[in-house]
């Protein structure tokens, strides 16, 4: 019962990566209280639902700089207070800063690989 839960809660997050999301709409929207959420989150994606939006924030970087986005742009698009938590998330994930990547991508090569939803 709380996976399908859960699953309302990602949607939630997947439909507003960018915007604050704070921890009681997410329970709103998956019917349980934070303790079931979080728990039924962490047992079903391993992980607590901010680190999760912190990590689909990540991906979604990463594929909109592979595009050829500005990494300005991706910050402020995607929610991050400035570019210097972007880079602190990028590089903590990729081991390389956004500018890095977006300079590498622009010259067709993608050293990684990344699936997103």
């Amino acid at each position: 019962m709380a996976r399908g839960r859960v699953g309302r809660a990602v949607e939630l997050i997947h439909a507003r990566l960018g915007e604050a999301l704070s921890l009681d709409e997410l329970v709103a929207a998956a019917g349980l209280d934070r303790f079931q959420l979080c728990r039924a989150f962490r047992a079903e994606h391993g992980i607590p639902p901010y680190t999760y939006v912190l990590r689909m924030r990540v991906a979604r970087a990463y594929a909109w700089l592979a595009a050829g986005r500005p990494v300005s742009e991706v910050a402020s698009a995607l929610g991050f207070c400035d570019q210097s938590q972007l880079h602190s998330h990028f590089r903590r994930a990729f081991g390389i800063t956004p500018g890095a990547f977006a300079r590498v991508a622009r010259r067709g090569h993608a050293p990684l690989a990344v699936i997103e939803r």
